[in-house]
């Protein structure tokens, strides 16, 4: 059972992979075209965290509008975005929160303000050095540098940001401690951008 995990996760750890190169070709091409879909916030952001394999000593917890949900079907607010996309996007910010924290929460919080969702993603870790937070963005710099434990290539929030991007959005870090980081994905609700 325990091998069977390990195997399951590295898969998916080749398949995010796969997945950031792939997004950074198609964002790199100069004729980027969004597959535009109205697409639950809920499925989406259960989806992105299935894709970014949490550990078992960690727990998604996910709230809408102040209000915890607990399944991908249950009703909420539908985006209009490219839906492969922006799972690759929030799976990378997700998946970041589980590697650079040790366990803990995973908190990922949505809400509808002024024509924008705001999609909020929090971990329990112990921060980014403040060396590397300026390049965090950067493509194929990694912010857990120096930590064998931590795998990666360095895609994965430079792709997140440049999908937001393309969708008129914003990926910032908002908070970053001792005590954990908090990315803030903005997606305008008029669907405007790219395509």
């Amino acid at each position: 059972q325990v091998r069977f995990l390990k195997m399951e996760r590295a898969v998916d750890r080749l398949t995010q992979l796969t997945d950031n190169c792939l997004a950074d070709a198609r964002l790199s091409a100069g004729s980027l075209y969004l597959e535009r879909d109205p697409t639950s916030l809920h499925e989406l952001i259960h989806s992105a965290a299935a894709v970014a394999s949490l550990s078992d000593r960690h727990r998604l917890e996910i709230v809408v509008d102040g209000q915890t949900v607990q399944q991908a079907d249950s009703e909420g607010p539908e985006i209009l975005v490219d839906p492969a996309l922006m799972r690759i996007a929030l799976a990378n910010v997700i998946d970041n929160a589980v590697k650079y924290s040790s366990g803990g929460t995973v908190r990922v919080e949505c809400r509808t303000n002024g024509g924008f969702t705001t999609v909020s993603v929090s971990d329990e870790g112990e921060g980014i050095p403040d060396s590397l937070e300026p390049y965090i963005f950067e493509r194929y710099r990694r912010t857990g540098a120096g930590r064998a434990n931590h795998q990666g290539v360095g895609l994965g929030l430079y792709v997140a940001r440049q999908i937001l991007e393309a969708h008129a959005g914003r990926l910032e870090l908002m908070e970053n401690s001792n005590r954990g980081c908090r990315f803030d994905f903005t997606i305008p609700q008029h669907g405007r951008g790219a395509g």
